[in-house]
């Protein structure tokens, strides 16, 4: 067997396995009848080769089963994050804090910039008793009102006393481009809301 390309470290290995390999072939030669004769060499070498290529055929098959393995773990990562985005629910605080904790932390401190007006939350309410079906609201389907719900907003006297800064952090937050100005939102909740008052 030539070592010409073998690297120096898998050299022993290389060695033993051609010295395995001529102790089976003399294990086969004995093993044949006489009829074969010259021939048990030529067996001998196939039969190795066939060894060879099964034991390279198998660490093919499992690396590109890895491979394989790998791409679908990735894909299904990536869906979920879509679905997540795609329904604007908010990621579990435990998953914020880990990724907050695994963000580098600064040698020097940095002034914090204000947080522009534009960037508010809904005022927090008291949650009612029974919140209101927000899907009466043109716009507002059923996950977008499970979503609305996620961030306290339950009631139509909620949506219709929105700030212009809570409607803009609202649809920065939630991708919404002005949509809840051009649905009339605060209009149709405030006319809901005085309906059920």
């Amino acid at each position: 067997m030539s070592t010409g390309s073998v690297p120096p470290e898998r050299l022993p290995e290389t060695k033993m396995m051609d010295a395995k390999l001529q102790d089976i072939g003399r294990d086969l030669a004995a093993a044949l009848p006489s009829a074969f004769g010259g021939d048990a060499e030529a067996v001998k070498r196939n039969i190795a080769t066939s060894a060879a290529m099964a034991a390279f055929g198998a660490g093919m098959a499992g690396h590109a089963f890895g491979v394989w393995m790998s791409a679908v773990s990735s894909s299904l990562e990536v869906a979920q994050r879509l679905t997540v985005l795609a329904a604007g629910v908010a990621p579990r605080q435990d998953a914020l804090d880990e990724s907050v904790a695994a963000v580098p932390v600064a040698a020097e401190p940095v002034a914090p910039n204000p947080a522009p007006e534009a960037h508010m939350a809904p005022r927090a309410q008291a949650r009612p008793d029974a919140p209101d079906d927000l899907k009466a609201i043109g716009g507002i389907g059923p996950k977008l009102e499970k979503v609305l719900n996620g961030l306290g907003i339950r009631t139509y006297a909620q949506i219709a006393a929105l700030t212009e800064a809570e409607i803009l952090g609202l649809d920065e937050q939630l991708g919404f481009r002005g949509r809840i100005a051009r649905d009339e939102w605060l209009k149709q909740a405030a006319a809901l809301a005085a309906a059920k008052a």
